[in-house]
């Protein structure tokens, strides 16, 4: 190991990163967050309820893509809606989780040493790689209106991202729930609450291990940002912007475009909008207060809590809305309940 805990722990204090070692400051401020009870319980009702709608629109809408699922576009819609499932019942997870620790501020209960992790590992998972699918879905029909004659198909390499990238992303949520929960045996329920709980879709501080690790100088706030936050939230955002842009230009000048073809741009251009404005905003808050280093305070945290978990989420219940609004979900839904009802009546006879 490059130092000792305490050195590197005293630099991270230099810096303004607050006393890592200090379990006392750590359980005030998990304890302060926790005697919110009223905000808390509002709170975690709103992501129980958004977190059960999520699951059973994504469930609904899932099963007609499902079955077009060898097509590019569905392929890509169901790859979506499956990380927007996931997010559904991480959103349920998480606020069950607020409102075990409300009711137990003082005495965190023990099966939070799991909890926490496991509603951690479904929350940051599904955020980061609804982020992924989301960019890739708007990057694919850019490349298929600027290319129209190419032949839209699913490509192996299309594949091995759609599959590849949550396995990179689980593998690093993995190693940091293992470094907390694990390596740092001097970690304490209410550490692990506040790296896990309060703030569940950042990298926590597998930023400044790496450093402790690695070298023993503590990354800077600007690399900090940058691992945990531009680079997997705010680039998506940017290649999204650009190519949407690309999308309403390249419509603009075509006159020929069928009413499908256009109806799939337009589906995916809203799908498209909903994403940039949630992730946007995640992340300009997120990183925003993490570059003023403010104090740890029950507003900071809230900041952190509310964008991190209340947004993410809402674009996650709001792409299976888009869909079945505006595809030909509704009218498949329609048909299949058409012919449940007819098989129904046949068999009464």
């Amino acid at each position: 190991m490059a130092c000792e805990w305490e050195e590197y722990a005293a630099k991270l204090s230099e810096m303004g990163y607050g006393e890592y070692d200090n379990e006392t400051l750590i359980r005030s401020r998990v304890r302060e967050f926790a005697d919110h009870v009223t905000l808390n319980t509002l709170v975690a009702t709103l992501e129980i309820g958004m977190g059960l709608c999520c699951v059973m629109c994504n469930v609904l809408v899932l099963q007609y893509y499902v079955q077009r699922i060898k097509e590019q576009i569905p392929l890509l819609y169901s790859a979506l809606l499956i990380v927007d499932l996931i997010a559904g019942v991480g959103s349920v997870l998480q606020g069950i989780t607020l409102l075990l620790l409300t009711h137990n501020p003082s005495t965190i209960p023990h099966y939070f040493w799991y909890l926490s992790p496991l509603t951690y590992t479904l929350y940051s998972l599904a955020a980061h790689t609804s982020v992924f699918y989301s960019t890739l879905l708007v990057t694919v029909r850019t490349l298929a209106i600027t290319r129209p004659h190419a032949r839209a198909r699913v490509s192996c390499t299309l594949v091995a991202l759609l599959v590849c990238y949550p396995v990179v992303w689980l593998v690093v949520i993995l190693w940091e729930v293992w470094i907390e929960c694990v390596y740092w045996e001097d970690n304490t329920l209410p550490m692990i609450v506040d790296l896990f709980v309060i703030i569940p879709t950042t990298l926590g501080s597998l930023d400044y291990y790496l450093g402790y690790i690695l070298t023993c100088e503590p990354v800077s706030t600007f690399t900090s940002s940058l691992l945990s936050h531009l680079l997997p939230f705010g680039l998506p955002s940017v290649v999204s912007l650009a190519a949407t842009i690309v999308q309403v230009i390249t419509l603009s000048h075509i006159s020929t475009t069928g009413t499908k073809y256009r109806r799939v741009t337009v589906t995916i251009l809203i799908l498209t909008s909903i994403f940039l404005v949630c992730n946007t905003a995640q992340v300009v808050t997120v990183v925003t207060i993490d570059s003023l280093n403010l104090e740890y305070t029950a507003t900071r945290y809230y900041a952190h809590y509310l964008v991190a978990t209340v947004l993410p989420v809402l674009n996650s219940l709001l792409n299976p809305v888009v869909l079945l609004a505006r595809g030909s979900v509704f009218s498949g839904r329609i048909s299949l309940r058409s012919t449940f009802s007819m098989r129904q009546s046949v068999m009464e006879k």
